[in-house]
């Protein structure tokens, strides 16, 4: 699963939601309630492993490769934005680093 011309749209979100709650270096129990709502927990333990692998220019361009493979619409894409937002502030904060985080993807993704 270490390549994202291979993900489906499951798949793809997943590991958005994972790189998302890990913008400020952990996940909180709320992050990961929302994460294990996108993708069953075998999904979710691979897609862990190849986000620890790779750096921010890999996720960036696997997110962005999958996005465009995957032929999201102006709808879907705005929707996919608003669960992301709402992923960053699950845990009641919304701190510099997942405000970069939430504006770099709204670059990527729309």
């Amino acid at each position: 699963m270490n390549t994202s011309n291979e993900w489906t749209r499951e798949v793809l979100e997943g590991y958005i939601f994972i790189y998302v709650a890990n913008a400020d270096f952990q996940e909180s129990y709320e992050e990961r309630e929302i994460i294990s709502e996108k993708i069953d927990a075998a999904t979710s333990a691979k897609l862990h492993r190849e986000f620890e692998k790779d750096n921010d220019n890999q996720s960036i361009t696997k997110i962005q490769d999958a996005i465009a493979r995957l032929g999201y619409t102006a709808d879907e894409k705005k929707q996919l934005i608003e669960e992301i937002k709402k992923l960053l502030t699950a845990d009641g904060q919304f701190d510099a680093a997942e405000k970069g985080i939430y504006a770099a993807l709204k670059r990527v993704i729309v």
